[in-house]
């Protein structure tokens, strides 16, 4: 044990982990402090680009119209404030062609003080392990580790903020969808309502696949800017656009149009209004271009709290059945609940529940698909329910008009919205039909 412990002494105190030799044997090339950056210049064969520091974001002002990937810029500011080579390749080199330096990436940084760096990066070595690099006005020519000048090299697409709508899904209030140059649907947000579908309906919405489709839209990305100014945009189906999507916050919007697949990616082309260039949008974000328009709506017929009811008249199969309705959700142990003069509370528990169920199976009658239609439908309901409530609109009647064997037509006060009903509904074992029987029953007990 004496003699493993002296030896592993003499060993620790001789040999430095190579790690830290490394490092020591690094040499500066460039050290400034990156809080201090005012301006950064990046030049390549792709352009020159300027951007300028703007508080603590960061602006293009030179070089292009387009959206810039903020962290990908400040990361070359950042990875330039302290850069170190670990090997000095050749002193006052004779050739800077051979080493890619001759034309090569130009990265400037500007202080806030006035002081400039400057530095350009040529080709990666044979083993593409490092990159050969260079001060500006030197002959010295460096290598720094291919990991280090990954972050220092960047051409205009990464430089670019590939996301077609960079913004938090839920600052998005409004989205809309047309499809072969038809409104599929239109939804908007309000602090008063919340998401509402505008078209093709009006009403309440499926408010988690609405929430599905703007996680996905925010997340909807470019895999290649294709062209710039094109002639021909029949080439890309965006002459006559197969798709077009409209989003919006409170400060942006966008239209997008696109067109058609791409025939080597899953990719969609596409073009964004007031842009003439063509663009390829990953095809996995946008899954929901083929939607239809009822799987974004809350597809319920009427659905009031019962907290809000006062009075329920059914008119169904010839009968009236009528119910009173006194409940405050604060206060569940005063609940009144009445039908057709029976008091429901008194029989007790069961009753009540079942009392609740009826209600909600009345409430919970789904139309499962949207007509639009030129006119009115006329004809006599086969079915009505009359809500009474102490908040707005005051009243409402649902009437339950045939539209053919299988189908109703639905109208709400008068107003028909587009909603078929299938006749089914009111006879399913937790539908209207059955519930009445199941309260009945427990009533007669």
């Amino acid at each position: 044990l004496i003699v493993l412990a002296g030896a592993y002494l003499i060993i620790d105190r001789t040999i430095k982990p190579d790690n830290t030799e490394a490092e020591d044997k690094r040499i500066e090339l460039s050290k400034f402090d990156s809080e201090m950056v005012d301006e950064l210049t990046v030049e390549s064969t792709d352009g020159k680009f300027v951007f300028k520091k703007n508080g603590t974001e960061w602006e293009l002002i030179s070089g292009g119209n387009f959206k810039i990937d903020a962290t990908n810029v400040n990361a070359i500011a950042v990875n330039a404030a302290d850069l170190k080579a670990y090997k000095l390749i050749e002193e006052n080199a004779s050739s800077l062609e051979k080493y890619g330096l001759d034309n090569p990436y130009k990265i400037t940084v500007k202080l806030s003080d006035g002081t400039e760096t400057a530095l350009e990066v040529g080709n990666m070595t044979p083993t593409k392990e490092a990159y050969y690099i260079k001060k500006k006005d030197s002959k010295s020519v460096y290598a720094v580790y291919a990991s280090t000048g990954d972050l220092l090299v960047a051409n205009k697409y990464e430089l670019r903020n590939k996301y077609i709508f960079d913004v938090y899904s839920t600052d998005v209030i409004k989205f809309s969808l047309d499809r072969n140059g038809k409104r599929v649907f239109s939804t908007e947000k309000s602090k008063e309502s919340g998401w509402m579908i505008l078209e093709p309906i009006q009403g309440k919405t499926n408010l988690v696949r609405v929430s599905t489709i703007l996680d996905s839209f925010v997340r909807s990305s470019v895999t290649e800017y294709v062209e710039e100014n094109p002639q021909d945009l029949a080439k890309y189906g965006l002459d006559n656009p197969s798709y077009v999507i409209e989003a919006a916050t409170d400060k942006e919007k966008i239209k997008l149009f696109l067109g058609k697949e791409s025939d080597t990616e899953y990719a969609y082309y596409g073009r964004i209004d007031g842009s003439n260039e063509i663009l390829s949008i990953d095809s996995s974000a946008l899954s929901f271009i083929d939607i239809k328009a009822i799987e974004v709506c809350e597809n319920l017929v009427y659905t009031p709290s019962i907290y809000d009811v006062s009075e329920v008249v059914v008119n169904i199969d010839g009968n009236t059945r009528t119910l009173k309705i006194e409940s405050d959700s604060a206060k569940p142990e005063e609940d009144k609940f009445n039908i057709d003069g029976i008091d429901v509370v008194g029989k007790g528990d069961e009753a009540i529940s079942a009392f609740r169920n009826y209600y909600r199976s009345l409430i919970g009658i789904i139309y499962e698909d949207i007509e639009i239609l030129d006119q009115k439908p006329t004809g006599t309901p086969e079915i009505t329910i009359t809500y009474t409530m102490e908040t707005a609109p005051g009243k409402m009647v649902v009437e339950f008009i045939p539209k053919d064997e299988r189908n109703y037509y639905a109208l709400r006060n008068g107003e028909y919205v587009g909603m078929v009903v299938k006749k089914k509904v009111f006879d399913e074992a937790d539908g209207p039909r059955k519930n009445y029987e199941k309260l009945m029953e427990v009533l007669k007990k």
